[in-house]
C-alpha cells in the first residue's frame, strides 16, 4: 500500500479512470489525494475531448454519406423519364440537402465542444505540468 500511495501512482491511476476508496498512511494522504484529484481532472478533460472527437468523426462520416446520397439522387433525377419520377427525386434531393445542412450545424457544435475540451486540457497541462508525473 505504501508504494501505491505515492503521488505519481495516484495521478496516473486516476488519469486512467481508476477509482480509489481505500486509505493511505497519514503522512502520504495529502500529496496522494492532491495527485489523485489532479489525475481525475485530467481524466475528465481527456474523456470529454475523446468523446467530442469520436462524435465529430461519426458526424463527418454521416455527412459524407449524405453527400453520396445527394449525388445518387441527383443522378436518378437526371435519368428520370416521367414527371412523377422527377418530382420524387427532387423531393429526395431536397430532403438529403436539408439533413446534410442540419448535420453541418451539429458538426459545428461538436467542433466547438472539442475546441473547449482541448483548451481545458491545455490549461490543466499548464497548471499541473509534470508536478506528479509526466503525461
Amino acid at each position: 500500500m505504501h508504494q501505491f500511495c505515492q503521488p505519481p501512482n495516484a495521478f496516473q491511476f486516476a488519469r486512467r479512470g481508476g477509482s480509489f476508496n481505500g486509505s493511505c498512511p497519514a503522512e502520504l494522504q495529502y500529496d496522494f489525494f492532491g495527485a489523485y484529484n489532479d489525475g481525475r481532472r485530467v481524466h475528465q478533460a481527456e474523456t470529454e475531448l475523446n468523446t467530442a472527437r469520436s462524435e465529430l468523426s461519426n458526424l463527418e462520416q454521416r455527412r459524407r454519406n449524405y453527400d453520396e446520397d445527394i449525388r445518387n439522387a441527383e443522378a436518378a433525377l437526371a435519368a428520370a423519364t416521367t414527371e412523377e419520377e422527377r418530382v420524387r427525386w427532387r423531393a429526395e434531393v431536397d430532403r438529403f440537402r436539408r439533413e446534410r445542412h442540419d448535420m453541418s450545424h451539429d458538426i459545428e457544435d461538436v467542433e466547438r465542444r472539442a475546441y473547449y475540451a482541448q483548451r481545458r486540457l491545455d490549461d490543466l497541462r499548464y497548471e499541473i505540468g509534470y508536478r506528479w508525473a509526466p503525461w
